[in-house]
């Protein structure tokens, strides 16, 4: 689908789940919000869903200036999650091994966690080069984990939407499903009759899904997701 194409749609128990970080938080600094810089230029960035098989991933397209907080809404329309449940953003070093830097949410901020307001970050404050990279996590129980790896820069373009998605595969797990084991499950007993948990794994479909709902792990709908993107109001939920 051409820029030009996509332009046209859009103009037309947490907390107890929560793992403990290991890395360690080479600095941290909750300050207001950065200066803007003079042009947005614009991102493409890989964002692939770790620990699944064959790969869940997005190509988003998103100006510079996006906030964090902006940038989780993209997120969570890329992959059709419905955001009922706590995220951060990490900066991380290349090997992953050491956060530099943790981006977090209101409720976060007031429970006593250190790091960011995640309303004061920018992409472009966080994503220098190609191949740095940001880490999301969403949902602390059932540990969600982004990467978003930065592609390629390109000059600002006033006449695009602020996010749009360029390519993609598969659909992202449902919530709840119990993570990356419990998605296994459901694809793998859930599609196969002779499975001794088949039963058992279909009636959890049915519950997380609806009753004629159909698991479909190779269905990814780009025009969709463009779709979603148009609104990217910023959740108004607290936590």
């Amino acid at each position: 689908m051409s820029l030009a194409s996509l332009s046209a749609i859009f103009y037309g128990s947490e907390r107890m789940g929560m793992r403990q970080h290991q890395w360690s938080i080479a600095s941290q600094d909750n300050t207001k919000r950065r200066p803007q810089p003079m042009s947005p230029r614009r991102f493409v960035m890989r964002i692939d869903l770790m620990g699944i098989r064959p790969p869940i991933w997005r190509r988003i397209e998103a100006s510079s200036d996006l906030t964090l907080d902006t940038f989780h809404v993209v997120i969570q329309k890329a992959f059709a999650w419905h955001d009922c449940h706590l995220h951060e953003f990490s900066r991380v070093d290349t090997n992953r091994k050491h956060t530099i830097e943790r981006f977090l949410m209101p409720y976060m901020l007031a429970d006593g966690e250190e790091g960011i307001p995640e309303e004061n970050g920018r992409l472009g404050d966080v994503l220098k080069n190609p191949k740095d990279m940001l880490m999301y996590q969403y949902d602390f129980g059932d540990d969600w984990e982004h990467r978003i790896c930065l592609e390629e820069i390109r000059d600002g373009n006033l006449d695009l939407p602020k996010a749009i998605c360029t390519a993609g595969k598969r659909a992202a797990p449902p919530e709840d499903c119990g993570g990356s084991w419990g998605y296994r499950m459901m694809v793998g007993a859930g599609s196969d009759p002779t499975h001794p948990d088949h039963e058992e794994t279909a009636e959890r479909i049915c519950w997380l899904l609806g009753e004629d709902a159909k698991l479909n792990p190779e269905r990814f709908d780009l025009d969709g997701v463009n779709r979603m993107l148009v609104d990217l109001t910023p959740s108004e939920h607290y936590w």
